[in-house]
């Protein structure tokens, strides 16, 4: 998915300086007109996904025991369903803003969280979900148990299959899961 909003974005611009280019070369205005009409159509395309595509804040170090491929197989089946990914390494990596009472700056319109607990790490977890009233769902290192939806938050262990827990992300934003 962000290889198709990247190629939007990239055809709408390439389309709008073929649209100068072509006016500047004083051509037909209706040749300019169809290079600067479709690279507007090609930009408000990319405009309204940006918009209406659910976008999930994925929280969780990569770098902790089978974090990265674990994580990057959720972050690659989440895009695959039709969200939209954005990734935190938590507080192991960095001062987390959640967990000193500051906004944090990668919410931005998020409609979910996924945070990821390594069984390894002993430092506080930051409660994202419920700083940023949004539903969350939380995959714990080491557990194989199923998912467990409550009322805008719910758990599952990292042994499920990763469908599972876009499954579960799913219900808890209360949207379908996209047929691939």
């Amino acid at each position: 998915m962000r290889t198709y909003d990247a190629l939007l974005t990239i055809v709408a611009g390439t389309l709008g300086f073929g649209a100068v280019v072509v006016a500047a070369s004083g051509a037909h205005w209706a040749v300019v007109m169809l290079f600067a009409v479709t690279a507007v159509l090609f930009l408000l395309r990319a405009m309204w996904r940006a918009v209406l595509t659910p976008r999930i804040l994925v929280v969780g170090d990569p770098d902790g025991p089978g974090g990265s491929r674990r994580l990057g197989a959720l972050e690659q089946a989440l895009e695959d369903a039709g969200f939209a990914v954005t990734c935190c390494s938590g507080p192991s990596h960095h001062a987390c803003p959640v967990l000193e009472g500051r906004p944090c700056p990668l919410e931005g319109r998020a409609s979910g969280v996924v945070v990821h607990h390594a069984a390894t790490y002993t430092g506080p977890i930051p409660e994202c979900g419920h700083a940023l009233g949004l539903p969350e769902l939380c995959i714990d290192e080491g557990s194989a148990v199923g998912a467990e939806i409550g009322d805008g938050e719910g758990h599952i262990g990292s042994g499920r299959a990763v469908a599972e827990a876009v499954s579960a992300v799913s219900t808890l934003v209360r949207r379908p899961v996209a047929a691939r």
